[in-house]
């Protein structure tokens, strides 16, 4: 007890320089806690809107399809829907086909990917059709660079010209139901939204799909992987949103080596001003120091006191600034941070990253792991920093010290 009562005592001898020790601990905690939460809420909602308007968290698809994307690698529905109804931890699934077609309208046509999907079932939840009324199976919703090219607006007449499994041409009559502009210029500018039936049927591809995009309701999309394949037989098999989203598993992956590399560079920084709090603190005690050692204290009671008092100093701002961590967490994940002034400021009406549309609220999460991490790490990080001091005053003679 008489080193926590010494340490105590040393801390609130210099106030203004442990103020200063305690509030470089204890925000260090905040800011990683709360940047590191609202990263990990901001990469669940691009995961959530990305499995929503992509291959769901574990996709289906034709082996070869996937490799190669030709519209003749298919897979039947007969073949896959058996072994999908048997996951217990599916919430839902959508059948997508895709097909590459030559859209014409009054004498401008331009090249365009149909992704032929269940419109009406995915309207409800997928993040760019979100609201839209579909009406016949005639209805096609197109990009807004695209129906700029092809001179039509809602309501106008389409016609798609696609190829037919037997390796004929067809010409598939539309309806325009609604130009989206996305910010995504893959959609934007060569990509149409059509019904799944409409263009199967009348392109000799009845009953075939080249994806079937799952939500789960529990369980992981790698677990998921795993019981999906052990159903299904080649060539189909299962991916996770991973495997089938790389440009979005890549962005998330390089945007959170910028947020550890911030981390470091706060924890370099800790690390400096942490020592340097504490070299000052001993130096203005070298006196008291070689009295402690004059009188019979050892170097490594002198190095334990030290010690104790950085433990107690770093706890007591750790747990300090976790707490105010959390009271801000709480607001974040609830109202978030609203971008969407910024993004009017910036002229962009919406913004994706990795292929996924960005929702203008950003939400924290709680990541419990993380948050104890970097708690834990910055608090040992700052009782690590007592070595220095400690070791360099335990070098000098009593005699050294006397004389300072």
């Amino acid at each position: 007890m008489i080193w926590i009562r010494l340490a105590w005592r040393n801390i609130w001898r210099n106030r203004l320089r442990s103020a200063i020790q305690f509030t470089i601990i204890a925000g260090s905690v905040f800011l990683g806690v709360v940047f590191h939460n609202l990263a990990m809420g901001n990469y669940r909602n691009m995961i959530r809107q990305g499995t929503r308007m992509g291959s769901g968290d574990v996709a289906i698809y034709n082996e070869k399809w996937f490799r190669m994307r030709r519209t003749n690698f298919t897979l039947t529905e007969d073949d896959v829907l058996p072994a999908v109804r048997k996951l217990n931890m599916a919430d839902r699934y959508f059948l997508r086909f895709y097909i590459s077609g030559y859209a014409r309208s009054t004498g401008t046509g331009f090249p365009v990917n149909i992704v032929a999907m269940q419109l009406k079932k995915e309207v409800k939840d997928h993040p760019l059709l979100r609201g839209t009324h579909i009406e016949s199976e005639r209805d096609i919703i197109v990009g807004e660079k695209l129906a700029r090219k092809l001179k039509i607006s809602e309501g106008k007449r389409l016609v798609v010209m696609l190829g037919m499994r037997d390796g004929e041409l067809t010409g598939l009559l539309f309806r325009v139901r609604r130009v989206i502009r996305t910010g995504i210029e893959e959609v934007d500018c060569c990509t149409a939204f059509a019904d799944l039936d409409y263009v199967r049927n009348n392109t000799g591809y009845r009953g075939h799909i080249h994806e079937v995009a799952i939500l789960l309701r529990r369980g992981s999309p790698d677990e998921a992987k795993r019981k999906l394949n052990e159903l299904l037989h080649p060539p189909a098999r299962a991916y996770t949103w991973r495997e089938s989203m790389k440009e979005l598993a890549s962005a998330i992956a390089y945007d959170y080596m910028g947020l550890v590399m911030f981390m470091l560079f706060l924890y370099i920084v800790i690390s400096v001003g942490t020592v340097n709090v504490l070299f000052m603190s001993v130096m203005d005690r070298m006196r008291e120091f070689g009295m402690l050692r004059a009188i019979g204290m050892k170097p490594g009671q002198i190095s334990r006191m030290i010690f104790t008092e950085c433990l107690l100093l770093g706890a007591t701002a750790g747990i300090t600034g976790l707490l105010l961590a959390l009271l801000v967490n709480v607001y974040l994940s609830t109202h978030g941070i609203n971008i969407e002034g910024l993004m009017k400021l910036a002229g962009q009406e919406s913004v994706s990253y990795g292929g996924v549309l960005i929702e203008p609220v950003i939400r924290s999460t709680w990541e419990w792991k993380g948050t104890a991490g970097y708690t834990i790490f910055i608090v040992i990080l700052s009782i690590l920093a007592s070595w220095f001091p400690a070791r360099w005053i335990n070098r000098k003679s009593v005699a050294e010290l006397m004389r300072r």
